[in-house]
């Protein structure tokens, strides 16, 4: 249930808000609202981009093979900028710069000049260019918790110097890596691999972090896996636990795999094969490694003693009483939501009596599951389900239809919202035109999300945005607030950025997985492109993370272009940011009408 005493603060700070602000006032031809709140809406915003001439990228004298490169950087706004002689044009409202140059074989001198001040870069084109070199071990596995059978063996592997010597060792074992394939320059990035049994073990045990031992140009040093390898008894089956919000279930263990389902944070499921990225399933179906947790051995079956019922004005609960946590399949579409509980048995019948939502439910069993296919009311929405987990309590949460509250001043009082500002901590992100001498991808995301929580709160919403901006946080940190609180949209934002010449890509685009999320994502992309005056790229599946979400519509939207010189100087001023909050308000309240 959602706290009662933070929805009221909300809204009270909400219509404190709104009282000092104008009435909006809907402009008809464009659905945009007008607001003149400038101030209140954008007063956390520090987004600062330099005004002064200088080179971002590159930052110094180079060499490639490369036929052409974007230069970028920042420059006075007020005067004149030239390269080599002649203008440049397409500058950021702050004076930000990107020329894409072609380049000729041997030296090319590019000049910038404005107001009697010079900067200069060299990019010499040669036949060969220089070969990257490295004095250090990455790339080492594991990267994430890696649970293996006892008597099987495990490839151990690190990127490190060609020509180096590494050895590794875990819990007692040491083996000599061999370098996967011999390259014409030592001391470049090179794959090193070996095998390791895995010895006998009574449970499932934690074996430790792998240490790499480097030996490179007489001198020798020591490196740590981020994760640790698991071992569990030879003939036992390992269980795993989804560790993530929403985690994908793939067709099969290749990359290009098309998913089956997503599996919800806290579900259990058995396993009964893998390779080195992924486990398979026994429901069918692959997990990525890094998604999931060892989590015991045994077996996974669940028996379920009864159901009961429970609602309340958002949505309604089937709890199932059990003595396991299920990994489920479950899709909706053509007015039925089909739920198949894995691993599972004794459910003879489901409470809909008091349901607002399903007229009718078909029970059946498959391969060690009971398959649940709840018929929706043609006259009803359901908004989302999820199902959530509690030591053998399993629960399907089904959310209903929100709705605007017919207040003019607060059209989205009682609505909540859940906003993520992407990237974050030790992840920048993209880098703009200015580079790090400049606002970055977190940065920008973050001053647009405070703005956009703002303007929602001004228009009656309950907005939940985790502090994220100078901490590096998960999936689950940034999508289970809003499926603890059971919002009604989640949106995350992020900057676009490309390749290469970043004058050839703008606009607004906004990504989403599920169905019930394509028109969200559309009236959003819509929006801020008419809001901004940016370009509308339209809506376009994807299977983000932050898009997985089935307890209700999820959109990652990119807000403009990082890498292009007028959007991203718009996309870091009090203007632009303001623009796109209103825009995004203005398509929330158009996306509930």
């Amino acid at each position: 249930m959602k706290p009662f005493f933070c929805r009221t603060l909300s809204v009270v700070l909400a219509t404190v808000l709104a009282s000092s602000l104008a009435t909006p006032t809907v402009i008809a031809s464009a659905q945009l609202r007008q607001y003149n709140d400038f101030d209140a809406i954008t007063s956390h915003v520090d987004t600062y981009v330099p005004r002064e001439l200088s080179i971002t990228d590159p930052s110094e004298d180079f060499s490639t093979t490369s036929s052409a490169y974007y230069i970028t950087g920042t420059s006075d706004p007020n005067q004149t900028l030239t390269l080599n002689g002649e203008e440049v044009t397409g500058r950021g409202i702050f004076g930000s710069f990107g020329v894409y140059v072609t380049l000729s074989d041997g030296e090319n001198i590019f000049t910038f000049a404005q107001g009697g001040q010079e900067e200069t870069v060299v990019i010499t084109k040669s036949a060969a260019g220089t070969v990257a070199t490295t004095n250090t071990v990455t790339s080492m596995f594991p990267s994430y918790k890696s649970a293996h059978e006892a008597g099987s063996t495990v490839t151990l592997s690190c990127v490190a110097p060609s020509g180096a010597q590494v050895v590794a060792s875990v819990a007692g074992a040491t083996v000599q890596l061999e370098q996967v394939a011999a390259t014409a320059v030592e001391g470049v990035p090179a794959r090193f691999k070996g095998d390791v049994r895995i010895g006998a073990v009574n449970d499932l045990v934690q074996l430790g972090a792998v240490t790499y031992t480097m030996t490179w140009k007489g001198s020798t040093q020591s490196f740590t896996s981020a994760e640790s390898l698991y071992a569990y008894p030879q003939g036992e089956t390992l269980l795993i636990q989804m560790r993530d919000t929403s985690v994908p279930v793939f067709e099969d263990g290749t990359t290009t795999a098309n998913f089956v389902t997503t599996a919800k944070i806290g579900a259990v499921a058995e396993v009964v094969g893998q390779n080195e990225e992924r486990y398979e399933l026994a429901m069918g179906g692959w997990v990525v490694k890094e998604n999931v947790l060892p989590y015991a051995v045994g077996s996974a079956h669940n028996q379920v003693s009864d159901v009961t019922f429970s609602s309340t004005i958002y949505g309604e609960r089937y709890i199932f009483h059990g003595t396991g946590n299920p990994i489920a399949t479950t899709w909706q579409r053509n007015g039925v939501l089909h739920v198949e509980l894995h691993n599972t048995a004794g459910i003879s019948s489901i409470p809909l009596a008091n349901s607002n939502l399903f007229t009718d439910v078909s029970i059946s069993l498959g391969t060690d599951s009971v398959i649940l296919e709840f018929t929706i009311d043609p006259n009803q929405t359901l908004w989302g389900y999820v199902l959530e987990y509690d030591d053998g309590v399993t629960t399907l949460y089904c959310k209903y239809k929100p709705e605007l509250s017919g207040n003019p001043n607060l059209p989205l009082e009682g609505i909540i919202v859940g906003l993520d500002a992407g990237h974050g901590g030790t992840d920048p992100g993209a880098l703009g035109t200015a580079r790090l001498m400049g606002p970055v991808e977190k940065d920008i995301t973050y001053a647009t999300a405070l703005a956009v929580k703002k303007r929602l709160e001004s228009l009656g919403a309950t907005v939940l945005l985790p502090e994220q901006k100078d901490s590096k946080s998960s999936a689950v940190d940034r999508m289970q607030p809003s499926q603890d609180e059971k919002a009604d949209l989640f949106l995350s934002l992020h900057c676009n950025s490309v390749a290469g010449n970043g004058l050839r890509a703008t606009g607004v685009e906004a990504y989403y997985y599920e169905s019930r999320s394509k028109n969200f994502a559309d009236i959003l992309s819509s929006y801020v492109a008419a809001g901004t005056g940016r370009t509308d790229r339209g809506e376009k599946w994807n299977y983000f993370r932050v898009t997985l979400s089935t307890l209700s519509p999820a959109v990652l939207l990119e807000m403009g272009f990082i890498s292009h010189p007028q959007e991203y100087d718009n996309m870091c001023s009090k203007q632009g940011i303001f623009d796109t909050a209103n825009a995004i308000g203005d398509s929330i309240i158009d996306y509930l009408s």
